[in-house]
């Protein structure tokens, strides 16, 4: 999988319903990092929790955690057909 930004993520495990576990490929960034994303329905929605590891400065988990959370608008906003 590849984003507009030139980043990549290499699938690992799919545990459907559950977990998606990959290895995140940042462009102009030398370590490939893990990510986890786990799945807990929650009455008539699901709640995501994204888990990105080994992030190396305060400015990168910032901007990741800034890209994830419109990640995940995005994808709420196609699941509620907005």
């Amino acid at each position: 999988l590849k984003n507009a930004d030139g980043n990549a993520a290499l699938v690992k495990k799919v545990n459907p319903g559950k977990t998606i576990k990959l290895v995140w490929m940042q462009k102009g960034v030398a370590e490939d990092t893990p990510v986890e994303i786990k799945f807990a329905p929650a009455g008539a929605k699901t709640t995501v929790m994204v888990t990105h590891e080994r992030l190396q400065t305060r400015e990168e988990a910032d901007g990741l955690r800034a890209a994830w959370g419109e990640a995940l608008d995005r994808l709420k906003q196609r699941v509620e057909g907005g």
